[in-house]
């Protein structure tokens, strides 16, 4: 069985290669496909991201990083073995009916069955049944999947929910739940979007799109609003409005400020702001009790606030390339957080109630300016990475660093 499996396991993972435009998009895929045990498109990453370093600095964290990769990769290709010399495992691909595409959130996969696609989760049962005629895997940024049924085409989401969707503006209807208007070359949301009320999920990035009006909160059942890579300079001031909105996908524009009613969208659990001209956050951001992830990536912050302790339901906060010279102290109480994305910031200091985050697994801090590390560190017993590369830690506190986190992976 063997020489069958391993092949197929390389050709799973080789699928998963997505485009970047720069070092900074490369390196942050790595460390998510590092993250999710995906060591081979890591590995890939890495490698793009060592062609496109412009520094020694750059070049040694990206080799690094591949580094860990290959050695996790090594020790789980030996695991797998001895596992198959087992006999512990089954793979259903070895039946000759699947054909399976990639893991969605190392979960849920493309495959297809007598012509039929359908999706199986990580043991190779039945999650949404074959029974579309075309269909492609979910997207790593939406986490939805295009799928055509009956000759009509949809949205679904990893529950197998489907959504009636539109890809152009003669076939909406009243009956559209989902409308998908990416890379059109729009330099405005056609007015007539906004008539249809049953929208639940709007798709308009990579666009030229200059404004969001205030007409778009007359889509009071938009669950989903994805207007990235747009040249975006506000948003509404009446976004409170859209009151069942859950995701919001912001990043690459040119917003400087967000309006105050933004915190008023209670229902939110991502919002993806990185790569705008932020200088400060809004008040109460804490009362998105809801949110598990926020990313505030290449703005313009300088401090943050200290109510952000108070979303205690987040599990990624990535504020990565901004200006922050000082941690709050209040960050101690988001008592879910797994993975913190402080590289390339100023920060000088960290507060010692960092321990508390208990069930923190990755915590980025590299380019910046800690000299130390409190001792509280060491209870962070969940930790499996810290990075530090490119801080001036003298050499001679690495090796008490090390010992205070005997099962995590150290990069200095």
């Amino acid at each position: 069985m063997k020489p069958i499996i391993l092949p197929l396991f390389f050709l799973f993972f080789s699928t998963q290669l997505t485009v970047a435009q720069d070092y900074m998009d490369y390196m942050e895929q790595g460390k998510y496909y590092f993250n999710k045990k995906n060591f081979l498109t890591a590995i890939e990453k890495f490698d793009l991201a060592l062609e496109t370093a412009n520094s020694e600095t750059g070049k040694k964290d990206a080799q690094n990083w591949k580094n860990s990769s290959l050695k996790n990769l090594k020790d789980y290709i030996e695991k797998m073995e001895q596992l198959l010399e087992k006999n512990e495992i089954e793979l259903n691909y070895s039946r000759g009916m699947i054909n399976a595409i990639y893991f969605y959130d190392n979960k849920i996969t493309l495959a297809i069955k007598e012509d039929k696609f359908g999706y199986l989760n990580k043991n190779g049962k039945v999650t949404i049944p074959f029974k579309y005629d075309h269909a492609a895997g979910f997207e790593l940024k939406t986490g939805f999947a295009k799928v055509t049924r009956d000759g009509k085409n949809y949205l679904i989401d990893t529950t197998g929910k489907e959504y009636s969707l539109a890809t152009n503006i003669s076939s909406i209807n009243g009956t559209t739940e989902a409308i998908d208007l990416r890379e059109q070359n729009l330099n405005e949301i056609p007015e007539n979007v906004f008539n249809y009320k049953a929208i639940k999920i709007l798709l308009l990035s990579n666009n030229k799109i200059k404004d969001l009006p205030e007409a778009i909160t007359r889509l009071k059942e938009l669950t989903y609003l994805d207007v990235s890579i747009n040249v975006i300079p506000n948003l509404p001031g009446n976004i409170a409005d859209l009151a069942n909105l859950r995701q919001l996908q912001l990043q690459n524009n040119l917003i400087s400020k967000l309006p105050d009613g933004i915190v008023f969208l209670t229902k939110l659990t991502k919002i993806d702001l990185s790569n705008n001209k932020l200088f400060s956050l809004p008040e109460n951001m804490g009362s998105l009790y809801q949110l598990k992830e926020l990313n505030l990536d290449g703005n313009k912050l300088t401090t943050l606030p200290e109510d952000i302790g108070q979303l205690r339901s987040l599990k990624i906060l990535s504020i990565q390339n901004n200006s922050i010279k000082h941690v709050p102290a209040g960050i101690a109480n988001l008592s879910q957080l797994k993975s913190l994305y402080l590289n390339q910031n100023n920060i000088t200091d960290l507060p010692a109630d960092i321990g508390r985050l208990i069930y923190l697994e990755h915590l980025y801090l590299a380019r910046n300016q800690l000299g130390y590390l409190p001792i509280e560190i060491k209870q962070l017993a969940n930790l499996k990475s810290i990075d530090l590369q490119s801080n001036p830690i003298p050499q001679q506190k690495k090796p008490l660093i090390e010992g205070w986190l005997p099962n995590c992976m150290v990069l200095f």
